[in-house]
């Protein structure tokens, strides 16, 4: 096996509580003494030439995109059979003297099972508890937000799995460990190494327990290095088969098959998504290498076609295999990689341009954008001309699943293949009959799995576990009728047993691929039970760290971490109890000063009887009573309501007073627009003239306004992106582009980079381009909702072409994280500007429906509540004929169709914990903000969240009379989460039905700096 284990787009880090001690279990049983032996493969490390320069196999990086130092690594594993076991210490290093939230990512192995996940603090280990997945995410928001300690484990896309801890302590180190179990099957151990930067320590020390029960030893030692090889088992056998008790983990070969499928002409899609940026034009070569492979084997003539494909799709090359040549692979390393990957819209486009009666797919299975797996084999099905499907594997990040399910979709089963393993060895692959339906038995056992193979090539080797009635030092095992006897090892109970737990949950995750309703909640349920009784994570649960033994109370999540925690002493696996210790009190969350900040330069135009006392220079609390972390409360605004219900709300006067000086101002730096360059046109109209919109006064009433910013306040931007706005400021497109190329070229998964390379690309009017640099942020981050959305929010402004992709964005992070207000209303005004009226009202109401955390999103029920009168009037207007059934909808739901004009500003930001200030600003002097919500001239504020995401709402009933209306955000504080991004909607309603939507997506970068979101 060559390089089979991570790759990394980001990193985490963790602080820790509570914990115990341990006492340690017995070693491994002894095996008995004739047991069936299997010969290891030969470890070809010229492999490594057909993939791109590794990745660092692991990383820590806070959420603003910068990385922590990676200081030392102990690494211990042992294998028992075709079973291994992994136990890694990371220590990273905080460079920063400001504490962080960040993310740890790490590739593991296929089918690895991650059953242990802690930190260190005071010396002590906290572990994590197996929690069902959205009980845990709520759980970390929470603790997230009271600034305490939790950390979040989760299983992503593939073989991927993320972690989000805080906090992350300035100038100090964080002790990680992470263990896993995996299966070799015919494999060596590989620890991956390379990519890494210079390590103070590395450490690493495999046992490897052979036919006769006893350890081969391994160890690697070395300071001050830059790991320029991975670590690699060097025993040559290993027992096939592993038991404790009536538990038997036992690896087979499959029968040779016979027979040849050449293929007569290929179609090769080669995946460009972002998820391949690194060594990209390694892995152009690769591909090269590959097609001269397929042409000697298979001859010159061949016809051959190469499509490059990730959220679209290009035809780079179609001719004789003996054509392709450097011309083709200029064209390919000219379109880079870049983008989400939508398997879906090239399988579509196959269909439409006659594809060869053979198809190889060179990708790394993660689907991030389109089809879902069920969707994506109908379609592979509905190929005409097709004959088969292939997937050729690499990177590592891979998704095996789904590719095995994808190849028994054609009309006669392709195979799934490693480009790791040689080019000899795919090449061959692509001419082989593959296996269908390989039926699985153990005679007298229990319980099988897996009962039958759906397709495996000749000579591969595949895992069996089973349950026997008794304990067992031999199993017959018959593959396709074929009977023989494998005799076992014995090995640690816990390993094996645990192993056989993750069989039982895989049965079910492979049942759940193809179920839908209420049986696919069913298996939810049962996947989640099965996961945290056996510590195993599963697509349905996570491993979560709270900070004492209250706040899983708070919770009701059991802390069954007190047993059966695996861990390595003297080169052995070992059981590990422990007993519980006290836990420390809560630490309260931080508040937020109920005062005027410090930035404001004047008293605004309100009631006496509406001011505050400052008594600390701009942070103290207020007179009334202790200070609650929110924002101040005033009446609600005496305006007409904008046709939909409004909740009822308790307000508290407070009274206000003159904000300080400002500080010397700083020299000018460059600020960023609510528009950073020329690009195409923000707004969506759905039935609205240009009659509807608001005539600006006069520049007489714009003088009588405050300076804006504030003097003295930090510029928004720093660095290269900072570069990169002003030189578009300036026009200078040449010099923006070659910054944010470098950037990018420099450090290809930094979000921030692809937000600069894609602002410059939409000033370039390359709007395509520019999609597939926004669509990279869903590639690289797919599993985090709140990325998904801000690449969704960039994605809508490139307008029509790319709004398919944002909807699906919006969709998908609605189905991650259902408890997020904000998708909700993201996906519901997508798909409207879609033209989708029934679906957009559908989802808004879904979301009104949705149950959220108590006091998450304040105000937010209310502004949803508004949507839906907007939204239903919108498609009462489009489809005169629902009317009664809309009518019936909003009744339902205590509101009604808005039948009055309005206009909405809503303002979000995807950075969690985070706290944007929004200021609303009229022609005539008025103010708007979180202690000042109204405007005299009409409209309020109707709640400042501080807890991140969102939404803040300025809403104008009647027409707006006022403006321009000078809109800009203010970062009161970034928090852990550093910098700020998000979206600007501007909705605006002319009574009857008719929307126009506006959006101007923003960043921020430092704190207590103004943005200038524009005029309206």
């Amino acid at each position: 096996m060559l390089r089979k284990l991570f790759v990394v787009c980001g990193g985490v880090a963790w602080a820790a509580c509570t914990a115990g001690h341990a006492e340690t279990s017995a070693p491994p049983v002894a095996p008995p003494p004739t047991v069936t032996t299997v010969p290891m493969p030969v470890f070809q490390s010229s492999g490594y030439a057909l993939e791109q320069e590794p990745a660092a196999p692991w990383s820590l990086t806070a959420s603003d995109g910068s990385g922590l130092l990676l200081a030392r690594v102990d690494a211990k594993a042992v294998v028992q059979g075709p079973l291994a076991f992994t136990e890694l210490h990371l220590y990273f290093h905080n460079l920063e003297d400001r504490v962080r939230e960040g993310t740890f990512q790490i590739a593991l192995p296929n089918r690895a099972v991650v059953s242990r996940f802690a930190m260190e603090t005071d010396g002590k280990m906290m572990e994590a508890e197996v929690v069902e997945k959205q009980l845990a995410r709520r759980a970390y928001e929470d603790f997230l937000h009271r600034r305490q300690d939790p950390a979040l484990l989760e299983k992503a896309a593939g073989n991927q799995f993320t972690a989000r801890v805080f906090p992350i302590p300035p100038k100090a180190n964080k002790h990680i460990v992470i263990s896993f179990s995996q299966e070799l099957p015919g494999e060596r151990y590989l620890l991956p190494l390379r990519g890494l930067p210079k390590v103070e320590r590395v450490d690493v020390e495999l046992s490897v327990y052979g036919a006769d029960g006893k350890p081969a030893k391994q160890a690697l030692a070395q300071r001050n290095w830059q790991p320029d090889k991975d670590f690699v088992s060097a025993a040559p056998v290993a027992a096939q088969a592993i038991a404790a008790g009536t538990d038997i983990a036992a690896q087979i070969d499959i029968p040779a098959a016979g027979g040849v499928d050449v293929p007569a002409g290929l179609t090769l899609l080669f995946d460009t998504s972002a998820s391949r940026t690194l060594g990209f034009a390694r892995s152009v070569d690769a591909l090269d290498k590959l097609i001269a492979s397929v042409r000697t084997r298979y001859g010159a003539a061949m016809p051959l076609q190469v499509v490059a494909f990730d959220q679209d799709t290009q035809a780079i090359y179609d001719g004789p295999a003996s054509g392709w040549g450097d011309g083709a692979k200029r064209a390919l390393l000219a379109r880079g990689a870049a983008g989400a990957s939508d398997l879906g819209q090239v399988i579509a486009w196959l269909g439409a341009h006659a594809p060869k009666a053979r198809v190889a797919v060179l990708t790394d299975g993660v689907v991030t954008a389109g089809s879902d797996q069920a969707a994506l084999a109908s379609a592979v099905k509905g190929l005409r001309g097709v004959e088969r499907v292939d997937f050729v594997l690499a990177g590592g990040i891979r998704d095996e699943a789904m590719a095995s399910a994808l190849v028994r979709a054609s009309a006669r089963p392709g195979a799934v293949l490693d480009l790791e393993t040689g080019l000899d060895a795919v090449t061959a692959g692509l001419g082989e009959r593959v296996l269908v339906d390989v039926a699985i038995d153990v005679p007298g056992a229990a319980w099988v799995f897996p009962r039958r193979i759906p397709s495996a090539r000749a000579g591969s080797h595949v895992m069996v576990y089973a349950q026997t009635r008794s304990p067992q030092a031999s199993i017959d095992v018959a593959v396709n009728g074929a009977r023989r006897t494998i005799r076992a090892a014995g090995g640690t109970d816990a390993l094996v047993s645990r192993a056989l737990a993750a069989a039982h949950i895989a049965q079910l995750e492979g049942e759940l691929a193809t179920t839908t309703g209420p049986a696919a909640a069913t298996l939810r349920a049962e996947i989640a039970k099965r996961s945290v009784a056996a510590r195993v994570v599963s697509s349905q649960t996570s491993l979560l760290v709270l900070e004492t033994e209250a706040d899983y109370a708070r919770f009701g999540i059991g802390r069954t971490a007190l047993a059966d925690i695996l861990a390595i002493e003297g080169g052995a696996v070992v059981q590990k109890h422990r007993t519980l210790s006290i836990a420390t009190a809560p630490v309260a969350p931080p508040k937020k000063p109920q005062v005027v900040k410090e930035a404001m330069k004047k008293t605004l135009d309100v009631k006496a009887d509406y001011k505050i006392t400052d008594k600390n220079g701009g942070a103290g609390k207020d007179e009334d009573g202790p200070d609650d972390g929110d924002a101040e409360k005033k009446p609600e605004p005496k305006a007409a309501e904008l046709g939909a219900h409004r909740p009822e709300r308790d307000e508290v006067r407070r009274p206000r007073a003159e904000p300080p000086a400002p500080p010397p101002p700083p020299p000018p730096a460059p600020r960023i627009a609510s528009r950073p360059m020329p690009g195409p046109t923000t707004e969506t109209t759905t039935g609205m003239s240009s009659a509807g919109a608001p005539a600006a006064d006069s520049v007489a009433q714009e003088r009588g306004r405050e300076a804006w910013p504030p003097p003295g306040s930090p510029p928004p931007l720093r660095g290269e992106l900072a570069d990169i706005t002003a030189a578009l400021a300036r026009r200078d497109v040449d010099r923006a582009l070659a910054t944010a190329k470098a950037w990018r070229d420099r450090d290809p998964v930094n979000v921030l980079a692809l937000i600069g390379m894609g602002e410059v690309l939409e000033a370039k009017k390359d709007l395509a381009t520019a999609a597939r640099m926004y669509g990279s942020i869903i590639d690289l981050f797919p599993g985090r909702a709140d990325l998904r959305r801000f690449a969704g929010e960039r994605l809508e402004r490139i307008g029509a072409a790319a709004r398919g992709l944002a909807v699906d964005t919006y969709r998908r992070a609605v189905a991650d994280r259902p408890d997020h207000l904000t998708g909700h209303r993201l996906l519901a005004y997508a798909l409207l500007r879609a033209g989708k009226h029934a679906d957009a009202f559908a989802a808004i109401l879904a979301g009104l429906d949705q149950k959220y955390p108590a006091d998450r999103f304040r105000g937010g029920e209310r502004v949803l509540t508004e949507d839906a009168g907007l939204i239903g009037a919108a498609y009462a207007a489009a489809a005169p004929g629902k009317r009664a059934e809309i009518d019936a909808a909003l009744a339902k739901r205590r509101t009604a169709i808005a039948s009055t004009p309005s206009t909405r500003f809503i303002l979000y930001w995807e950075t969690d914990a985070n706290d944007v200030d929004f200021h609303i600003q009229d022609a005539r002097g008025g103010h708007a903000w979180y202690s000042s919500k109204d405007l005299p001239s009409g409209g309020s504020l109707y709640e400042d969240v501080t807890t991140g995401y969102g939404p803040e709402c300025f809403a104008i009933p009647g027409v707006a009379k006022a403006g321009p209306y000078r809109l800009s955000i203010n970062y009161y504080a970034q928090g852990p989460m550093g910098y700020g991004m998000g979206l600007l909607q501007i909705v605006r309603h002319d009574g009857k039905g008719a929307l126009a939507i506006e959006d101007r997506p923003y960043v921020i970068m430092n704190d207590h700096a103004y943005v200038d979101l524009g005029n309206y």
